[in-house]
């Protein structure tokens, strides 16, 4: 089965309205944003989508609006379609109230978690730049209506093209100063720097902030892995253009559809290294953030095997499992951020099932499922945890009444399959 691969080229910057107008230039309706918007309770607000040219290139921009045509975003005033209103709409959020409306919104389990999973990532950076608890946190102006708006939007679009991964280019770093709600702060923004950390960057010259805190939260949750243009067949291109239209450089985002054969029988020959060290000087914190560091910066998979030294010291051998191209990048990351000396590696070759997501209905609301196939039938399925905690926080039930309804579910749904595959032969 052919493997979907949607690839951002972040040429100019990120931002949300950038992400979002390729997405849409790449052929999700509009229509699709908006019914997540109502879902998410913001029925009055719509995305309006304009033709522009970024650089000589032909491109969209997305800006939102309400009821009567007039912008949501300040910054977007001269785009306003029916002038005859001025609105106001608070710039900040309490994190908690936040993800209390994502949680108990109508969104579809997969978008509202995806969304969540973004503005998790965000907050979290947010409360790290100042220095306070995660449930403190006020997000400024990535908790207006507007960025609320990209985010579930993205979400949505996303959904709707159905990709089985992402891929993600190294994300641009650029910038002097911006205004923020705290004042002059250098560019890039400091949530936008922490949001970046372990992931591949790149610095340009511009006088502008080239990517935003929601677009660099986007692209370093979403994203599976990061590096060039994955092999396959390119099936359709999207362009999403900034604000700015400067002379010196296209201010533009690309989406890319990709599809790539998979390897035969699902064996991957070559390309792949497991990395490990050992470590008999570290803690066990360190380890655990190296391990999320290694994730989120490309590694497919990390883990921790307790060891036993020389003398009897005890330790820990760290492993990861790198694609060829990012082996470099995660031996460093591991010689940075551990006491190690050395890193080993051993090329291997594996086996994979094929992967796909799906919803069933619950009594406590709908859930995504992983499942796995082989042959193109399910041999393994597994509830999306996230999506029973937040409904099991919703509604107060225990999490594992959650999870074993969403069970009941997919063996319903696969007696179901089975009997539609009988009736067929």
């Amino acid at each position: 089965m052919v493997q979907r691969t949607l690839y951002f080229d972040p040429f100019g910057g990120a931002s949300g309205d950038m992400i979002l107008a390729a997405l849409i230039d790449l052929g999700v309706p509009v229509h699709a944003v908006d019914t997540a918007l109502a879902a998410v309770g913001l029925p009055d607000v719509r995305l309006a989508i304009e033709a522009v040219q970024r650089g000589g290139i032909a491109a969209r921009h997305a800006h939102f609006v309400d009821a009567q045509g007039a912008a949501i975003d300040p910054l977007e005033q001269p785009h306003t379609i029916a002038h005859n209103s001025h609105h106001h709409h608070p710039d900040h959020t309490p994190w908690p109230q936040l993800r209390q409306r994502l949680q108990q919104s109508a969104l579809p389990a997969a978008i509202g978690s995806r969304a969540l999973r973004i503005f998790e990532r965000l907050a979290a950076a947010e409360a790290k730049v100042h220095g306070v608890d995660l449930d403190r946190v006020q997000l400024h102006e990535v908790g207006g209506v507007d960025s609320i708006a990209d985010v579930v939007g993205i979400a949505a679009a996303i959904e709707h093209l159905g990709v089985a991964r992402i891929v993600c280019a190294p994300i641009p770093l650029g910038g002097r100063a911006i205004d923020a709600a705290h004042g002059r702060l250098p560019a890039p923004a400091p949530a936008t720097v922490q949001l970046c950390q372990g992931v591949p960057v790149r610095g340009i010259d511009v006088g502008y902030e080239c990517t935003t805190p929601t677009g660099a939260a986007v692209l370093t949750t979403l994203a599976h892995e990061f590096g060039p243009l994955p092999a396959g067949t390119l099936r359709g291109v999207g362009i999403g253009a900034g604000r700015r239209d400067p002379a010196e450089r296209a201010n533009v985002l690309r989406a890319l559809i990709v599809d790539g054969e998979p390897a035969v029988l699902g064996i991957v020959e070559g390309g792949l290294f497991e990395l490990c060290t050992n470590l008999d000087d570290e803690t066990g914190e360190v380890c655990a953030e190296t391990l999320a560091r290694l994730l989120a910066a490309g590694a497919l998979d990390a883990w921790v095997v307790p060891a036993t030294m020389k003398k009897g010291r005890p330790a820990l051998v760290l492993h990861a499992l790198a694609p060829a191209d990012q082996r470099d990048e995660l031996c460093q990351l591991l010689l940075r951020e551990t006491s190690t000396l050395g890193v080993r590696w051993v090329p291997v070759a594996r086996r994979e099932l094929e992967r796909r997501t799906v919803e069933v209905e619950t009594p406590f609301g709908r859930i995504t499922v992983k499942q796995a196939l082989d042959a193109g039938v399910p041999v393994k399925s597994k509830p999306e945890f996230e999506d029973c905690r937040r409904l099991s926080s919703a509604c107060g039930a225990p999490v594992r009444d959650v999870i074993a309804a969403a069970e009941r579910a997919i063996a319903d749904r696969a007696i179901a399959d089975r009997a539609a595959a009988e009736l067929k032969r």
